[in-house]
């Protein structure tokens, strides 16, 4: 599974910024990384200096023989808003991994 971590409008992501989004991107898709084939995360900050609840994390995870699926987290912080979306790329991915073994299994696969 491939992921990359992009920033975008606003947000300075250090080094350690893009770490810490990798590893939890990386640790809410661990149970469903045989179905995934790359993972990308892109931070934005809507109003730039003025502050408040505007950080946006997005995730969009592109699953083998599927479309992909897109999630966005708004949040005070990069740090909450890489979690709440990371969180939600997982339970989202979760239910769509568990549709493909569910399928698989119907159809008489191992």
């Amino acid at each position: 599974m491939m992921i990359a971590v992009r920033r975008s409008r606003g947000v300075s992501l250090s080094n350690a910024g893009r770490v810490y989004a990798l590893e939890r991107l990386t640790a809410a898709l661990a149970r469903s990384a045989a179905h995934i084939r790359q993972a990308q995360v892109s931070v934005s900050d809507a109003n730039g200096p003025k502050g408040g609840v505007d950080k946006t994390c997005s995730v969009t995870v592109t699953m083998t023989g599927g479309r992909p699926v897109t999630v966005t987290h708004t949040a005070d912080s990069v740090t909450a808003a890489v979690d709440g979306a990371s969180r939600r790329a997982g339970h989202a991915v979760g239910r769509l991994a568990e549709k493909f073994r569910n399928l698989f299994h119907r159809k008489g696969g191992r």
